[in-house]
């Protein structure tokens, strides 16, 4: 056992009795893990951009000079 008390890998196991893993089953689940993936990251970006616009334009900073990165001020009316 490790210090957290899990056991160890050890000696006792006799790998020639322990099956092959499943190629096809292998590629089958990372092929889904990477298409959700990237779904998700996806739809997160596009939730991000999309109320990021939106805190943007609520807080009533307009981007006007966008080469340099910086909001004008506001002008006194």
């Amino acid at each position: 056992m490790d210090e957290d008390g899990l056991p160890l890998m050890g000696s006792g196991i006799d790998l020639t009795k322990v099956p092959a893993i499943q190629q096809k089953r292998t590629v089958a689940f990372l092929n889904q893990f990477v298409v959700h993936t990237v779904q998700f990251l996806n739809r997160f970006s596009t939730v991000c951009e999309e109320t990021g616009s939106c805190c943007i334009i609520e807080a009533g900073v307009q981007w006007h000079d966008h080469s340099s990165g910086q909001p004008q001020l506001p002008r006194l009316k």
